[in-house]
């Protein structure tokens, strides 16, 4: 089963999905991405760091372009037994559902305030930040669906925690 965790930039996605795979069995899906590395990112982990004729010779599904970058998952990971973590947008939900892969999705709507507090905490450029607030105004919603969805609007990390283990259970 996937467990997708969905929501704006700044929501918490990477921080409950490492959190969750620090503390329980499940397993990590490791997109691929052309951006670039991040400070505190690890290639392997966090994403699999390529170029872009890397991205375009690898067999990837949900392949989608977001600021400037392409990003894409492996079609074997999709298919992983086990709880498998991810953070998909909308258009990677739904081509879950395409595929007819077993999901449940996590919605992090966690307002916009908090949110640009934690990218500029994390160090991202203030004008960046601005700009993913805008496209996440457009493409941020509760999330249309055949799957479960938890929707999580407060921003109590452990309480947040809890209630995503009991989802899954």
């Amino acid at each position: 089963m996937i467990l997708n965790i969905f929501g704006g930039g700044g929501s918490g996605k990477t921080t409950l999905q490492f959190a969750l795979l620090e503390q329980t069995g499940f397993v990590n899906l490791v997109p691929f991405t052309t951006r670039a590395r991040r400070s505190r990112e690890q290639d392997g982990v966090h994403y699999h760091f390529v170029t872009p004729e890397v991205f375009e010779q690898s067999n990837l599904v949900m392949k989608r372009f977001a600021n400037n970058s392409m990003y894409g998952v492996a079609l074997q990971d999709i298919t992983m037994t086990g709880i498998v973590i991810t953070t998909l947008d909308l258009n990677g939900i739904a081509e879950l559902e395409r595929l007819k892969v077993d999901a449940r999705v996590v919605f992090l709507n966690i307002s916009e305030a908090v949110r640009i507090e934690r990218m500029l905490g994390r160090g991202d450029d203030p004008t960046t930040v601005m700009s993913r607030i805008k496209m996440d105004r457009e493409h941020i919603c509760y999330p249309k669906t055949i799957y479960p969805v938890l929707e999580i609007r407060e921003e109590n990390f452990r309480q947040n925690f809890d209630q995503v283990l009991n989802f899954v259970k």
